[in-house]
């Protein structure tokens, strides 16, 4: 298995476009009221104006980590990994691209923001070093200084 970790280009606008749909269609299958007016296609469009970065396993497009930056730090906004390659340490190293992006931009802190029990998303944020914290009833908020 071969991965590659790059930043996003118009010409991956397909098989991202396919990729962020099923990543929202699994999403939501469990809670399609979770973003109440919110269709797939807003929600992708709203990706390809950040800091995307995705991830290839044999030339295959299989996740992507996207971020925003504010003055002096770094959102997590969405991280997707493929079912199909999960648990092969391709979310981490997403993380870890944009964590060092971030470091490259000037930022002084990265952070996210997670549902408190999506147990996946605080194993991989406690593997990568961050601070765990609660943020409120439905959330808590990972951090790391940079």
């Amino acid at each position: 298995m071969k991965s590659n970790i790059r930043r996003y280009k118009p010409s991956d606008e397909k098989a991202f476009f396919e990729l962020c749909l099923s990543q929202w269609y699994e999403r939501n299958t469990y809670n399609i009221f979770e973003y109440p007016g919110l269709d797939p296609w807003t929600w992708i469009d709203h990706k390809l104006y950040n800091n995307d970065y995705i991830v290839l396993v044999d030339d295959s497009l299989q996740g992507f980590i996207c971020g925003h930056r504010d003055e002096n730090s770094m959102e997590v906004e969405h991280l997707y990994v493929s079912p199909s390659k999960r648990r092969e340490g391709l979310a981490f190293a997403l993380k870890r691209k944009l964590e060092e992006v971030a470091k490259q931009e000037g930022c002084s802190l990265i952070y996210t923001y997670n549902k408190i029990d999506n147990d996946n998303s605080r194993k991989l944020n406690i593997k990568a070093g961050w601070k765990i914290e609660p943020y409120n009833n439905e959330y808590y908020r990972s951090s790391k200084k940079l």
